[in-house]
């Protein structure tokens, strides 16, 4: 297996993985928050944030395989390693430092972010890009449930 391959994974697992126990962290608190009425049971993150992180990893280790080295391939990875860190912040501003406002903030960024890979990668390969829908179609609904959040729960 290439290194990027492994750099890709290790990534991935660092992220699920920190974001994991940022969220573990504040799950006590997220108990007591007023939830919308859409927020989905917990189950359902343990079955939808995996199969994202496995979507995007193949989606950022074709886009190392197959494209073209040029500016939009670099602007692509630089977009992929933005998304990571929004992701980690978003798990410890919101779970960890219990900074709704915040969250919503960087839940928005993580939004455009993603949307951009999408586009961006769309420009060379619809199909790899589709391996991001479920997570734009994801992080879109989460962005709206985290403004609720923040509505629902200002002091």
């Amino acid at each position: 297996m290439q290194l990027p391959y492994i750099v890709v994974l290790l990534v991935v697992f660092f992220v699920s993985m920190v974001g994991k126990f940022f969220s573990n962290a504040g799950m006590d608190w997220y108990d007591t928050l007023n939830k919308p009425a859409l927020t989905p049971p917990r189950w359902v993150f343990g079955v939808v944030w995996p199969l994202i992180f496995l979507l995007t990893a193949l989606a950022a280790i074709t886009v190392w395989q197959r494209f073209t080295r040029d500016s939009i391939f670099w602007t692509i990875i630089l977009l992929f390693v933005v998304n990571a860190v929004l992701n980690l912040s978003w798990s410890y501003l919101f779970f960890y430092k219990h900074l709704i406002f915040a969250s919503v903030i960087c839940s928005v960024l993580l939004t455009l972010v993603t949307y951009a890979l999408i586009f961006l990668i769309a420009q060379q390969s619809f199909a790899v890009a589709s391996l991001l829908f479920l997570y734009a179609g994801w992080i879109t609904f989460a962005t709206y449930l985290d403004f609720l959040f923040w509505v629902l729960n200002r002091r």
